[in-house]
């Protein structure tokens, strides 16, 4: 690899890192490992998102919430969701991966809609509270006794790995044209 990803700059440039794709193409071309290079843009959306909450918590509670209700509404679960027995529908299709797909995806473009200044690293707060949460929900069951271990491997690997879906919605949703020295 000589060139970085094109959502990799993208991700850099909505942390506010923009000024490191520059040296991270440099020092690919001087002949940098592929594994340094993903350990150092790794390292730099942690401190880009960790910098952002610290800066505004409360950006990312609003986005966090926005994700959660979203989803919530998307598999029909409040009470005031269009369509509530799309739940049960989805349980029954063989469609229902990509339709639970789509809907991580959907919630992670809402969030980065709502978001537009900050649209990588509230997505990516969300993303991690949407792990956090499903992996709550996978481990209630293997903590209330072995009459509620009906969870595959895949399953739990799966309900993990789906909230890193919603990244690649927010790379759909539009970009900001707010310029940095303007207000939110």
């Amino acid at each position: 690899m000589t060139t970085l990803p094109t959502f990799v700059t993208r991700i850099l440039d909505d942390l506010g890192q923009s000024h490191l794709a520059g040296d991270l193409a440099e020092e690919l071309r001087a002949g940098r490992s592929s594994s340094w290079f993903w350990w150092q843009v790794t390292a730099a959306i942690v401190n880009g998102v960790i910098s952002l909450a610290r800066r505004e918590p409360f950006l990312i509670f609003r986005a966090v919430a926005i994700g959660w209700i979203a989803l919530q509404i998307a598999n029909g679960q409040l009470p005031f969701s269009p369509h509530l027995e799309l739940k049960l529908w989805m349980a029954q299709s063989w469609l229902s991966g990509a339709i639970i797909a789509g809907q991580y995806v959907a919630t992670g473009w809402v969030v980065a809609l709502f978001h537009r200044r900050h649209r990588a690293g509230v997505v990516i707060a969300s993303a991690v509270f949407l792990t956090f949460t499903n992996a709550i929900v996978v481990a209630l069951p293997i903590v209330l006794g072995p009459h509620h271990r009906d969870f595959s491997t895949l399953a739990i690997a799966v309900s993990l790995l789906l909230p890193l879906l919603t990244v690649t919605g927010a790379l759909w949703a539009p970009r900001s044209q707010v310029q940095p020295n303007e207000l939110r």
